[in-house]
This record gives C-alpha cells, sequence and structure tokens, in this order.
C-alpha cells in the first residue's frame, strides 16, 4: 500500500543562514522526520534547525517535479545545503569533494603522476615548436660544395622550399650533426 502524505518541505538554519528542501512520504505527519543530505549530515547534528512543510502533492512524482524544479533554481546559492536535484545535476560543494576524492585516488594509483608527466611533456614539445619557429625565422646562408655560389634566405623553411631540399636535414647541417645536405653547408647569417 503506498503512502497517504506526499509533501514538500524547507528545513531551515536560522542562526546560520542555510536551507535545505526535500520531499517525503508518510502515513504519519508526525514521524520526526528532517531530511537525508549526505554531504552535510554534521549540521544537522550540530545546530538548530526546524522543519516548514512547504506543499502537499497527491503522488510522490508530482512533489519530486516541484522538488527538482525548486532545487534547481536554488543548488549554489549561499547556504543551500541540497547536494543536487534528481539524477540532472549536482552542487558545486558535492563536485568539490568528489574531485578531491577522486584527485586521491588518482594520486594513490599514479594516474597523477603519469598526467603530469604528460603535461610536462606537452609543454616541453610546445617549448621546441617554439624555438622552431624562431629558428625558421632567422636568415641562413647556404653554399654550394659545387661552386661555392651562396644563396641567403629569410629563413630555414624558405631554403628547403627554394632548393627543393628538406627541412629536417639542414636544421640537421645548423646543429652540427651533419656536414652538408643536397650539396649545400648550411649557416646562419
Amino acid at each position: 500500500m503506498g503512502k497517504r502524505y506526499h509533501y514538500l518541505y524547507k528545513v531551515s538554519f536560522p542562526t546560520r543562514g542555510w536551507f535545505y528542501y526535500g520531499i517525503h512520504s508518510t502515513n504519519n505527519l508526525n514521524d520526526g522526520y528532517m531530511g537525508s543530505p549526505q554531504t552535510h549530515k554534521d549540521k544537522w547534528a550540530h545546530h538548530d534547525c526546524h522543519k516548514v512543510i512547504v506543499q502537499y502533492f497527491d503522488t510522490r512524482e508530482e512533489a519530486a517535479d516541484v522538488e527538482l524544479r525548486v532545487i534547481k533554481h536554488v543548488i549554489n546559492k549561499p547556504g543551500c545545503l541540497n547536494e543536487g536535484y534528481g539524477s540532472k545535476g549536482f552542487s558545486i560543494e558535492v563536485c568539490r569533494q568528489a574531485g578531491k576524492r577522486g584527485g586521491r585516488a588518482a594520486v594513490e594509483s599514479g594516474q597523477l603522476a603519469a598526467a603530469r608527466l604528460r603535461q610536462l611533456e606537452k609543454e616541453a614539445w610546445r617549448a621546441g615548436v617554439a624555438r622552431a619557429a624562431e629558428v625558421n625565422k632567422k636568415g641562413v646562408v647556404l653554399t654550394s660544395l659545387k661552386d661555392g655560389t651562396e644563396f641567403y634566405f629569410e629563413g630555414i623553411r624558405i631554403a628547403a622550399r627554394a632548393l627543393s631540399l628538406r627541412h629536417e636535414k639542414l636544421c640537421r647541417v645548423l646543429k652540427g650533426k651533419r656536414k652538408s645536405t643536397g650539396g649545400y653547408t648550411v649557416r646562419y647569417l
């Protein structure tokens, strides 16, 4: 058999300015039910509060619909102790605490260290790309090994395109890893 009463209630903490909305279904209106918070249980135990029935409903589903709409508008307001509204959303406080627990688990499992390493690798790669971009902007001189003719270019990439050479090989010559490439030596201006 179903419950006789279905209602939306508000628990207030007058000295603190906190509040909590919930629904309850019961056959006894004086059953002493004050809500079932998860994140803020300690507040019910250590602070004075009182409950007010806001509205009665014919079914629990109607009460749940109204509860969802009410909590959705107050979930992240100062003083709201609701952790979420149905399965639709969670308060910032709940997300923060879940992040702490998830972060702790990530540290213990080594996932955080791996993520930090990936981040450092990305940053190093970006720094390398930035350095390469600067190198590509420096003027270079390519000297032909056949006749000693010098060709001046505004950057390595421009030189590579103009003489149909590979950019990477020109960079190796500039770094001293190769003496020449494609019949040319390379130096900065």
